[in-house]
């Protein structure tokens, strides 16, 4: 089974972009249609992964099902030596 995983490129995060998002909400609306706290949270965690969504690039990496543990670079060359021993 392979499930797809969505990654973001942090790196090249529009960071200034990303302050320019926030700066448009209209806080006072938000709070407003937001009373309680955990409403507030929900919405504003939405409208993180709203911005992050439109500002950081991202890229889908296929992520398979497996038993095995993907090992490091030195381990992987010390089983391959093993094998052809």
């Amino acid at each position: 089974m392979v499930d797809n995983k969505k990654r973001c490129k942090w790196f090249n995060t529009d960071f200034e972009g990303f302050g320019q998002y926030l700066n448009f909400v209209k806080w006072n609306d938000f709070i407003c249609y937001n009373p309680s706290v955990e409403l507030g949270w929900l919405a504003f965690i939405d409208l993180i992964w709203d911005a992050v969504d439109y500002l950081v690039l991202s890229f889908v990496s296929p992520v398979q099902d497996s038993k095995f543990k993907p090992y490091c670079r030195q381990l992987r060359k010390l089983i391959t030596k093993k094998r052809h021993l």
